[in-house]
C-alpha cells in the first residue's frame, strides 16, 4: 500500500490501495514530492525512487503531479507539499511587565509551521507603544525567523506591525511561479506579492486595543472574550466586504473559515491557544503588474 498523506491541515489527503510494483495518482495544486520509508508500518523498509515526475490536470479545477514511484519492499510515505501562499507571522509574549526587555520572532511559513524565512532585506518591523510612539526594529536573522527585542517602558499595548515585500513574480501556465520577470511563452501573468503581519502585547494592567495603523491590508482585533473573537477587516483603510478569513489553532489540524459582512467585520469562535486569522486580497496591478496578492496575519493569545 502507498500512502499519500500530509500533516498540514491545507493539503489534500490522498489513499491508495492500488496493489503491484507502481502506482499513479494526481493531487490538488501540489509542488513537490518525496518518497520515504513509513517507519510505522514496516521495521526495515528500502529505499525508493521516482520517475516520470510531470504536470497533470484534469478538468479546470485540479492541477499538480503525476508520476510512478518503483517500490522495492515495505511500505512508503509520499508527503507532497503544497504550492499556496505562505503567510508572514508574530510571534511573542502576549503580556509583559513594565522595565522587561521582550523578545518577538518574524515567522515564514503555512499555518504555524515555518517553511523558510523572510528576506531582512525586503521586511520591516515597527513598534507602536502607546501615546502614539513609533519605533523602527532591527531584525536579526535566527535559525527559525527574524528576531527582535524591544523595552517596555510604559503600561499599556503595543502593537508589532511587520511588512515584508516579496517582489515580482512570473505566474507560468501550469500554476508555479518564477522569481522575476521571466520571458517564456508560458508565462501568463506578472504578479506582486506582499505580506502584512500583526499583533499586540499588554504591558500592565489591560489597556484598550488600539485601531487601524492605516496598513494597505490589515486585521484589527475588536474584542476578545473567552471563546470569541471580534475582527475588522480593512483594505487602503476601508472594510473588505465579503472577504474570507481564515482561522487556525496552532497544534490543531482543521483550520475555520468564514467571510466578513457589510462592515468588514466578523466574529469567530475560539478556544484557549494562540491563534493565527489569515486574509488574502487580489487586486488588479498598475503598469507592468497584471496583479497584486497581500496577505495579512493577525496573531493573538487565547486565555494564556
Amino acid at each position: 500500500m502507498v500512502r499519500t498523506t500530509s500533516e498540514a491541515p491545507c493539503w489534500k489527503k490522498t489513499w491508495c490501495e492500488q496493489p503491484g510494483p507502481c502506482i499513479g495518482y494526481r493531487l490538488k495544486r501540489y509542488c513537490g514530492l518525496s518518497v520515504t520509508p513509513d517507519s510505522s508500518r514496516s521495521s526495515a523498509p528500502q529505499p525508493t525512487r521516482l520517475s516520470g515526475i510531470s504536470r497533470c490536470s484534469s478538468g479546470n479545477s485540479w492541477r499538480g503531479f503525476k508520476g510512478n514511484f518503483r517500490i522495492i519492499r515495505g511500505d512508503y510515505r509520499v508527503e507532497v507539499n503544497l504550492l499556496a501562499p505562505h503567510n508572514l507571522w508574530l510571534r511573542c509574549s502576549a503580556r509583559g511587565e513594565v522595565g522587561q526587555y521582550l523578545r518577538c520572532t518574524l515567522l515564514y511559513g503555512h499555518h504555524f509551521k515555518v517553511e523558510g524565512q523572510a528576506d531582512p532585506s525586503n521586511t520591516r518591523l515597527s513598534l507602536e507603544i502607546p501615546a502614539g510612539e513609533c519605533r523602527r526594529l532591527e531584525l536579526e536573522p535566527q535559525a527559525d525567523g527574524l528576531v527582535a527585542g524591544f523595552s517596555c517602558e510604559r503600561p499599556g499595548v503595543y502593537s508589532l506591525l511587520a511588512e515584508y515585500d516579496l517582489g515580482v513574480y512570473s505566474h507560468l501556465k501550469d500554476g508555479s511561479y518564477l522569481r522575476g520577470r521571466v520571458s517564456r511563452e508560458d508565462v501568463t501573468r506578472i504578479v506582486h506579492f506582499r505580506h502584512f503581519a500583526k499583533t499586540i502585547v499588554t504591558i500592565g494592567d489591560q489597556g484598550n486595543w488600539p485601531g487601524s495603523y492605516g496598513m494597505p491590508l490589515e486585521i484589527i482585533p475588536l474584542r476578545l472574550d473567552r471563546d470569541e473573537v471580534d475582527i475588522l477587516v480593512q483594505a487602503g483603510g476601508r472594510p473588505l466586504v465579503n472577504n474570507q478569513v481564515f482561522a487556525h489553532c496552532n497544534g490543531r489540524a482543521v483550520s475555520r473559515f468564514t467571510r466578513t459582512g457589510p462592515d468588514g467585520k466578523v466574529s469567530l469562535g475560539v478556544f484557549q491557544g494562540e491563534w493565527m486569522f489569515i486574509v488574502r486580497l487580489e487586486t488588479e496591478g498598475e503598469k507592468d503588474i497584471d496583479a497584486r496578492i497581500q496577505g495579512a496575519t493577525l496573531t493573538l493569545n487565547v486565555n494564556t
